[in-house]
């Protein structure tokens, strides 16, 4: 038997926990090569001296066309645990209770973060 409202809290914390994730940012650098990440290991930017923003576009969209291919791959590896009952019941029960946040992190934050990083003679 549940506590009455605490599928709400839960809910609560599964939605705070979405929005903070939302608005992490990882930045690697290894030499002088530098790369942004989101929560969820987005590509976001690449940062290498003397390279153009064209092969930056084209290197974060080979990234995101290596990520798209293997998905067909990782959903058949775990078609019998999504597949399961029980699976689906606790899946069903976090998409319900949980709205996707609206992104924290905006087009004009990114601007504003990228013109900081410039200015610090990032590019």
């Amino acid at each position: 038997m549940s506590v009455p409202g605490s599928e709400d809290q839960l809910g609560l914390k599964v939605r705070r926990a979405q929005e903070a994730l939302a608005a992490i940012r990882g930045v690697g650098t290894s030499g002088k090569v530098r790369v942004v990440v989101d929560a969820n290991n987005k590509l976001l930017d690449v940062f290498v001296p003397g390279l153009d923003l064209d092969t930056t576009d084209a290197i974060i969209a080979a990234y995101g066309a290596a990520v798209a291919d293997q998905q067909p791959r990782i959903a058949e590896a775990t078609r019998e645990i999504t597949a399961d009952p029980q699976f689906e019941s606790v899946s069903a029960f976090v998409r319900a209770n949980s709205k996707s946040p609206e992104p924290t992190w905006t087009e004009e934050d990114e601007d504003r973060y990228f013109e900081e990083q410039n200015r610090r003679g990032w590019r």
